[in-house]
């Protein structure tokens, strides 16, 4: 019985890929920009760990929680090896993401996704802007599509 739980998870850990380098992980997500203390502070890195609480305007209760995380220049979903991942970069207020380039066959782990993965990614592709949210969160919006990360 204690071997049927400690296999799946030596097989997640196995098919992990270091993408956070520690020195990158501790980078504040939010910085005070100190020449006006009349303009709200602005999101610099999405590095950290983040849970999904809004999709296009409606809050993520309802689903199975979604946990994401993030370095200084990737936004992924834990295990890496499922191959959730997208770089992004952040120049003010305008953020893009894209997929990683291929690099090649790589192994993927067998694992069941969590509910409406693929939205929160669609979400993440189409944003174009991203500001700070209330409780430490930031909000990522598009033309269509937009999704509030909270910190954990």
């Amino acid at each position: 019985m204690r071997s049927a739980f400690i296999v799946p998870v030596l097989l997640l850990a196995a098919c992990e890929q270091a993408l956070v380098d520690p020195a990158e992980e501790t980078a504040p997500a939010i910085v005070t920009d100190e020449a006006s203390d009349d303009e709200p502070q602005g999101v610099t890195t999405l590095a950290g760990s983040w849970r999904v609480a809004e999709l296009d305007g409606d809050r993520f209760e309802n689903f199975m929680p979604l946990m994401l995380f993030g370095n200084v220049r990737v936004i992924y979903w834990d295990p890496a090896c499922a191959g959730w991942e997208r770089r992004y970069v952040i120049d003010g207020r305008e953020f893009s993401a894209t997929p990683p380039p291929s690099e090649g066959p790589r192994i993927a782990c067998d694992i069941g996704l969590p509910e409406r993965i693929e939205d929160v990614f669609a979400a993440i592709d189409e944003a174009d802007r991203i500001q700070p949210a209330d409780g430490g969160g930031v909000l990522l919006s598009g033309l269509r599509r937009s999704i509030l990360l909270m910190p954990i």
